[in-house]
């Protein structure tokens, strides 16, 4: 597999503070990097980064080009999308409307086409079901369902995945892992997903990348090499390594 994203001494800053990096990995064509780590490690950082939401520094390549400069609407018409936590609906507004705000790039009709196509798939059937009802009425489940569909609108070849399973229930989790998973088959295509549920992460992912303090504290060639207590472990030990590391250049 040759790889579809290429990340080179990546930098995020907020403001004029690094928070992330520097790091390098590659993604390749077909798989699913799921990064781990604690809430304030850096995970999400990262992924508004690659989406540009974010100033960065390095070098940042989708499928051969290079993106760090570009905009978060370029990085979306070069095959990059972002499906941020909380999902960020707009709760007054119906299921279709929040849906084709996803395609706002394209012209009306294309939109419309990509819709008809995406509520034929199996996980998407509230998109008919539910196309007149507001966004804010929905489960919590059903409204990442609709985060996501909003997400593929713009025909990604990289879907950025922020914590899609919080606060939901097994069921919902289950379902959102189908539709990552089904994504993740089409040809050409990969997920980046940042996971604090460890079950879900090892369930899911090709590969782990486990965040600390902005930086890549470890990552796997296999996920299924690591069990969720063993990731636990190995993160407690690097944040224990980190505090003391802090302390003894304090001391």
């Amino acid at each position: 597999m040759s790889a579809l994203l290429q990340v080179r001494e990546f930098v995020v800053r907020r403001g004029a503070t690094p928070v992330v990096g520097p790091i390098s990995l590659e993604v390749t064509e077909g798989e699913i990097l799921v990064l781990v780590g604690r809430n304030g490690s850096g995970k999400s950082s990262f992924l508004s980064g690659l989406a540009g939401v974010l100033p960065t520094g390095g070098s940042v390549t989708l499928i051969g080009r290079e993106i760090i400069k570009e905009s978060p609407r370029a990085r979306l018409l070069a095959g990059l999308a972002l499906c941020p936590s909380e999902r960020h609906l707009f709760g007054d507004l119906t299921v279709r409307e929040n849906v084709l705000l996803g395609a706002y790039t394209t012209g009306r009709r294309e939109a419309q086409e990509r819709l008809v196509v995406l509520k034929e798939r199996t996980h998407f059937q509230l998109l008919g079901d539910r196309s007149t009802q507001r966004a804010g009425t929905l489960s919590g489940g059903q409204q990442q369902i609709v985060a996501l569909a909003r997400a593929l609108m713009s025909h990604p070849r990289l879907l950025l995945l922020d914590e899609p399973t919080a606060g939901l229930a097994p069921e919902a989790r289950e379902q959102v892992g189908e539709i990552v998973q089904e994504f993740a088959r089409l040809d050409g295509h990969s997920v980046i997903i940042a996971e604090e549920n460890l079950d879900f992460a090892c369930s899911i992912g090709s590969r782990l990348a486990a965040f600390l303090g902005g930086q890549l504290l470890f990552h796997s060639s296999d996920a299924d090499r690591f069990t969720p207590s063993e990731i636990l472990q190995r993160l407690l030990e690097g944040e224990a390594h980190s505090a003391a590391q802090s302390g003894g250049s304090n001391a």
